[in-house]
């Protein structure tokens, strides 16, 4: 059984799980079951292992039906609601991911979330706290950049981000890091770059698994230069991002490899003077680093 196969009976168990909550009458622990479940969705589907875009496609639907019946829970407004029966219609088609003839969601389903859409557009009605517009596309932050176009004999770096391990990795959410290249004066050396958020959760890691090409050659960074990494999370109550922690490489650090790096407390401190350690655990960030020479 393969990783997404696995995690796709979990998901079925998990929806079982919140709807027969909901069966129950126990609507708090239904809402935060739908949600937590639809935000395993939305991050597989730009996980490696879902690599079929009608799965990514149905996941995305999936999520969007979860985190409107969590509303529809919490504002007890059930006029045009996605019903307990429409969600049970959702427990086949999220089995069938692991088939090779995937089901689609079913259309009278989808239809009421747009149709709830369509009313607040035209209503201009304030989303609340639990709107779709809280769970960010999983791609909605990732503006990470091609491979530098370098000249010939000038070293390129390139940054796999695989984990971070935190105390409080199963409670972020929409993590993801933003990394930069600064010099010893804290002025940037180029394009900084977001990732998209983590693809899973394992204990007290969020795993990224993505590949970063830091955009200025290794000749060009200077004494003192280094490539920070920020982590960046959604916070509920403020409706905006917030720093989690930060992470740097100085220059004799760039060197091929696995490698793992201490977390500090934010702020960032560009200039690096005042560093205090995010924990005393041994948690940190895992990178791997290649850097090849151009011909």
């Amino acid at each position: 059984m393969t990783s997404f196969e696995k995690s796709v009976e979990k998901w079925g168990t998990a929806l079982k799980k919140s709807t027969d909550f909901d069966s129950w009458g126990q609507l708090v622990e239904a809402s935060k079951e739908y949600i937590r479940l639809a935000k395993l969705l939305r991050m597989s589907a730009v996980s490696t292992d879902c690599a079929d875009d009608n799965k990514k496609r149905v996941l995305l639907k999936i999520a969007t039906c979860l985190e409107t019946r969590s509303k529809n829970l919490n504002s007890g407004n059930s006029s045009e609601d996605i019903k307990l029966e429409d969600l049970k219609k959702l427990i086949p088609v999220l089995q069938s991911l692991t088939s090779v003839s995937v089901k689609d969601v079913p259309v009278a389903v989808t239809a009421k979330v747009e149709k709830q859409k369509q009313i607040r557009s035209a209503s201009n009605t304030p989303s609340s706290d639990n709107e779709d517009d809280i769970f960010q596309n999983t791609e909605s932050y990732n503006s990470l950049l091609p491979k530098l176009n370098a000249a010939s004999g000038q070293s390129l770096i390139l940054v796999r981000i695989l984990k971070i391990g935190l105390k409080d990795a199963t409670s972020l959410i929409d993590p993801y890091f933003t990394i930069s290249c600064k010099d010893a004066a804290a002025v940037d050396l180029c394009k900084q770059q977001n990732t998209p958020v983590a693809t899973e959760r394992v204990e007290n890691y969020l795993m990224f698994g993505v590949d970063v090409h830091i955009q200025v050659p290794l000749e060009i960074l200077s004494k003192g230069s280094a490539i920070f990494f920020e982590l960046f999370h959604y916070k509920h109550k403020r409706r905006s991002t917030s720093s989690k922690c930060f992470s740097f490489m100085e220059l004799d650090e760039l060197k091929p490899g696995p490698c793992v790096i201490e977390l500090y407390r934010k702020p960032t401190d560009f200039r690096k003077k005042k560093l205090n350690l995010l924990t005393s655990k041994p948690l940190y960030l895992h990178l791997v680093l290649t850097i090849t020479k151009q011909l």
